[in-house]
């Protein structure tokens, strides 16, 4: 997630498309939904939309972020009960 926020357009892309991937391998489809979302929010920003000042907003990262929250505390769980 911290190199989808802070990358440009193209390294950001990767990060979420990598993510998406990781995810489904997992079975964390809310996690993999999300991150395709970004991914394409990334993929139709341009650069220059990405490296200015105060570039708006990434649509999903906020969904994004609570999915793997709660991707995170599966995970635990089921570490815990193992």
């Amino acid at each position: 997630l911290a190199t989808i926020r802070s990358a440009q357009s193209r390294s950001g892309m990767e990060a979420a498309h990598t993510l998406k991937g990781a995810a489904r391998a997992i079975g964390a489809w809310g996690v993999a939904d999300a991150a395709e979302k970004v991914e394409h929010a990334l993929s139709s920003a341009g650069a220059a939309q990405m490296a200015a000042p105060n570039p708006a907003p990434l649509a999903g990262l906020d969904e994004l972020s609570r999915a793997t929250d709660a991707a995170r505390a599966a995970i635990a769980l089921m570490a815990r009960a193992a």
